[in-house]
């Protein structure tokens, strides 16, 4: 099953982007403070599953 990765540093996503050349790249940004930002980002990973699996797609969260 693919869930959101979220990230912890600005290294891991540079890492990402040049180590993912033939993913899509599904990025995710919220803040805390705004609830609808977090209530999008847990609405879309419990929907992730209801997509399929697809090796290529690759989801990520990102604090603003």
């Amino acid at each position: 099953m693919t869930n959101i990765v979220e990230f912890e540093s600005d290294k891991v996503l540079t890492r990402t982007l040049f180590n993912n050349f033939n993913s899509l790249l599904v990025f995710v940004f919220y803040a805390e403070w705004n609830k609808p930002s977090v209530q999008f980002k847990e609405n879309l990973n419990s929907t992730i599953p209801l997509f399929g699996v697809f090796d290529n797609v690759k989801y990520f969260a990102i604090s603003a």
